[in-house]
């Protein structure tokens, strides 16, 4: 269920957020049209809100966000019912493919879910084995805890590789429940690592990004990635920033290598650093002794 809910944040939230842009964008032309007192221009405000997304989302003034409309087959547009909503069990059912227009079903929806349940159980059970008969408050916090910043990295992750952006909403709630949750001492993380983690964290690429801008006049990497490292520290403590900026630097460039020798990746292309970030971190979670 978690893992449906994670569906429909990867694919609403960067919609939301491109059409919020383009209000912003469209209300800043209108302001500016009526400064400069120009008239019989075209009218680029009912453009900008008429176009569609990259993801062919189009916004007509009617209400968009993660609870409306209502799930519905992106081909036909047609409401789903409650049987076609059970996690991977219908996408089971239906052979991958709509009732209606028989459109194919991303396979992104099953593999989320079942990666949400899987990983979920794989926390748990690492928490809880050898199981007691007693229920330990304190590791259930734990396990909420750590499946929540698991849940929220694989929802970062796809959107990361889909669209090459980092919600703000996602990255900056991610670093303040870190915060929160050291403050509590759930994951055995001191509060000053924490702090430390996400100020060190933001600065450090924040400062690699400013030198390799200065000498090649090109962008290396975006602001989403500052605040995802950031984000990151405030879970595995300050301690581990070398460590995690080296993993995902070199599987991001072994990665990149390989792309680039099959020929599914150009010189110049733009390739997501987030979801190496965001797989190191689960590796230095996993090793680390006390969380």
């Amino acid at each position: 269920m978690i893992g449906s809910f994670l569906n429909v944040i990867i694919y609403r939230l960067p919609q939301i957020s491109e059409i919020q842009y383009r209000l912003i964008c469209a209300n800043y032309i209108e302001t500016f049209f009526k400064h400069k007192k120009i008239k019989g221009s075209l009218n680029q405000k009912r453009k900008l809100r008429k176009i569609k997304t990259h993801l062919g989302v189009p916004y007509n003034g009617d209400a968009f966000s993660l609870s409306t409309p209502k799930s519905h087959c992106p081909n036909c547009l047609r409401t789903l019912s409650w049987t076609e909503n059970i996690p991977i069990f219908s996408f089971l059912i239906l052979k991958g493919r709509c009732k209606t227009c028989k459109n194919p079903i991303g396979k992104t929806y099953p593999l989320v879910e079942f990666i949400s349940a899987a990983g979920a159980l794989y926390i748990s059970t690492r928490l809880y084995l050898p199981a007691t008969e007693n229920l330990d408050i304190h590791l259930l916090m734990k396990t909420a805890s750590l499946c929540t910043f698991f849940w929220m990295c694989i929802a970062l992750l796809i959107i990361d590789i889909r669209t090459q952006t980092l919600p703000d909403l996602l990255t900056l709630s991610l670093m303040w429940l870190g915060i929160v949750v050291s403050l509590t001492s759930t994951t055995g993380l001191a509060l000053e690592s924490a702090i430390l983690g996400a100020i060190f964290g933001y600065s450090s690429l924040w400062l690699i990004y400013q030198t390799y801008k200065f000498f090649t006049n090109k962008e290396g990497m975006g602001y989403g990635d500052f605040k995802l490292t950031a984000a990151i520290c405030t879970w595995i403590g300050v301690e581990s920033l070398a460590i995690l900026l080296l993993i995902a630097s070199l599987t991001g460039a072994l990665f990149g290598g390989f792309l680039l020798i099959t020929g599914k990746l150009k010189r110049d292309d733009a390739m997501p650093f987030g979801p190496f970030l965001i797989l190191s971190s689960f590796i230095l979670i996993h090793t680390s002794p006390s969380i």
